[in-house]
């Protein structure tokens, strides 16, 4: 599993829940894993921008 860049920049899981006022490590892992996807999803539809082609309804 790759770390997100905010986890790789910030470190800890203490200081990225901190950082973000996150109250439990659950709730940052959570939204760790939320963003990765929609960071999934952007670069996937940028792939689509720079191939000229157009994404199907899912984004891929």
């Amino acid at each position: 599993m790759r770390a997100s860049p905010l986890r790789r920049r910030a470190g800890a899981l203490a200081e990225v829940m901190r950082r973000a006022g996150h109250s439990s490590s659950r709730a940052a892992m959570i939204y760790q894993h939320a963003a990765e996807r929609r960071d999934a999803e952007v670069a996937a539809r940028l792939g689509h921008l720079a191939a000229g082609t157009t994404p199907n309804r899912t984004g891929t």
